[in-house]
């Protein structure tokens, strides 16, 4: 007689898994799945439409995520000086921002293959320039070749036009 109960490293496989989902989702691929079937398959007309897809729906997450992140900021007491217009447009920065790191993420998952690697690649861009940038601290603060490495990274544009329009 076969043993159904679940074992413990399922348990932790299936943990792993879910874990990691997000993580693969950030960078522009999706998570585990099964494999494509047959009529699946035919679905797919072009590639274009699939990398599109995946772009739209990570705007409309960036989307979401901002409004949430505004909106937690005006409930905790910020007032911002550009109204809603100002808020838009920050919003707009930030989409144009997530648009790009997507977009790359995504020649670079096409050119890689894998996704391990991917998520390896995409860390070793992001992190530095989160920390390249004045999206952490100001201007003033960072060492003059922090800032002037600054001056020349997307995320400080997007962070500095998320500020003037805010």
């Amino acid at each position: 007689k076969r043993d159904v109960r679940p074992r413990r490293h399922h348990a932790a496989g299936r943990a792993a898994v879910r874990l990691h989902q997000p993580v693969a989702q950030h960078v522009g691929l999706p998570g585990p799945r099964k494999p494509l079937q047959p009529l699946d398959a035919g679905r797919i007309a072009h590639g274009g439409q699939v990398l599109r897809g995946k772009l739209a729906q990570q705007l409309l997450l960036s989307l979401v995520q901002g409004v949430i992140v505004l909106g937690i900021g005006w409930l905790a007491g910020a007032r911002y000086d550009g109204g809603a217009l100002g808020m838009a447009a920050a919003l707009v920065a930030s989409l144009l921002l997530a648009g790009s790191f997507c977009s790359l993420s995504a020649a670079v998952a096409l050119l890689v293959r894998d996704q391990t690697a991917l998520i390896g690649i995409s860390t070793m861009l992001v992190l530095p320039a989160t920390f390249l940038s004045n999206a952490l601290m100001s201007d003033a603060l960072l060492p003059d070749w922090v800032q002037t490495v600054s001056r020349y990274n997307p995320l400080t544009w997007a962070v500095d036009a998320a500020r003037f329009c805010a």
